[in-house]
């Protein structure tokens, strides 16, 4: 009996799928957590640090951030938080803290010069009064652990990095939030990098930052010209980590579980709406980009749906896109009952995942483009910050050089 032609395209993109898995085990076969503190790197070898941290209407989680920010207790430490233009009681309560801890230094900013993301006007703000060898780039909602920042800190010295980011423990509000948020981060890292793994050349770094832990030797943010480059980046966090990377300075990226938590968004509704503003612009407002995904996500459904026939070819098929989603969700800190409710929900994860770029393109068509903590960027202005493309695929580094394009 001649087996169908679709069975046979089902079981290319099966492979094709395997294929993608074990490119996304590779790159996290470098991704550990950072080790707890230890007693070979003594508190008087640690550098000082700066918390800088932008938040703009976080009433409702400022403080119980600010208050983990202050518990470190770390030689020399202090903390700046910006109350970027907030119309909610941010500010106060951030003012009321600083009068418990000289500690923290609380700046209010009333207006948003034109050319800047808020949020990139906020940090630079803060940094140019941050007086630490290290400067820590944070959210107002992070909640960083006790001895998280003493175990980075012991981590940068031994490994003398310039750079440390990681990974933080994501609060969810469903199951079905925690299988988008995942879908996100497999794509992510598979369109961010080359398929390298983790940490595997530290000399050339990984360009990945992420915002809720970006850890910076004072002296290389200065050497990229802080957050100038940045200004007009919708994701601000990963290009600071591109722009060291193609500096030729130390970076490490680990998993951060021990170091910050966040409640990233609310629900899986408040994960697509949150992601409007930067779904999109990820792939550079790029119409053709959005088809061929939609077109490679919905052809990625064929494999598991001909199983069902039972043909041999078919089913073969479909049990090997089933065994990728099962490699593909075998993550750090997942246990083995999460690991088969994510991998059952990898198919509504694809069609969650289409949905937020979706609602991000048509948001920016509908609006002429996109709404950010309280102001509106045009698409003409957003597009003219763009960093060139080239920008962003060169390998090349210059040691100790701005990157300025």
């Amino acid at each position: 009996m001649t087996v169908p032609t679709i069975d046979w395209i089902a079981l290319v993109l099966a492979i094709a799928t395997l294929v993608w898995a074990g490119r996304f085990r590779r790159i996290l076969s470098g991704l550990v957590e950072i080790p707890p503190p230890g007693s070979d790197v003594p508190d008087d070898a640690l550098p000082t640090v700066s918390v800088v941290a932008a938040a703009r209407d976080e009433g409702a989680a400022i403080e119980d951030a600010a208050r983990s920010w202050l518990a470190l207790d770390l030689p020399g430490g202090q903390v700046l938080a910006v109350n970027d233009r907030s119309r909610d009681d941010t500010g106060e309560r951030l003012d009321g803290l600083a009068t418990e801890d000289p500690r923290l230094t609380v700046l209010h900013l009333t207006e948003r010069p034109d050319g800047w993301l808020g949020k990139c006007h906020a940090l630079a703000r803060a940094a140019e009064q941050a007086t630490g060898e290290y400067v820590l780039f944070t959210d107002g909602d992070v909640r960083l652990q006790p001895e998280g920042l003493r175990s980075a800190l012991q981590l940068v010295v031994r490994e003398r990095l310039d750079h440390l980011t990681v990974f933080p423990e994501l609060e969810h509000d469903g199951l079905l939030q925690e299988a988008l948020t995942w879908a996100l981060f497999q794509d992510g890292l598979q369109l961010a990098g080359d398929g390298r793994p983790f940490n595997h050349d530290v000399e050339k770094g990984r360009p990945i930052g992420v915002g809720a832990f970006n850890l910076v030797r004072r002296e290389a943010l200065d050497r990229i010209g802080g957050h100038e480059l940045l200004r007009l980046q919708v994701g601000d966090d990963v290009a600071l980590g591109w722009a060291l990377a193609r500096s030729g300075h130390r970076q490490q990226v680990r998993q951060g579980y021990s170091v910050a938590k966040v409640h990233w968004q609310p629900g899986l509704l408040g994960t697509i709406r949150g992601l409007e503003k930067n779904a999109f612009w990820g792939i550079r407002f790029s119409w053709v980009v959005l088809v061929l995904a939609t077109l490679g996500k919905l052809a990625g459904f064929l494999p598991p749906l001909l199983a069902f026939t039972g043909r041999p070819v078919a089913l073969a098929a479909g049990l090997g896109w089933w065994l990728a989603s099962w490699w593909a969700h075998g993550l750090p800190g997942v246990s083995t009952a999460r690991r088969v409710l994510l991998t059952a929900l990898w198919p509504l994860s694809q069609v969650f995942v289409l949905v937020t770029l979706w609602n991000s393109a048509l948001a920016l068509l509908r609006q002429g483009g996109i709404r950010w903590r309280g102001d509106f960027f045009s698409r003409k202005e957003l597009v003219e910050g763009f960093l060139p493309l080239s920008w962003w695929l060169r390998r090349d580094v210059t040691s100790g050089t701005s990157s300025k394009p």
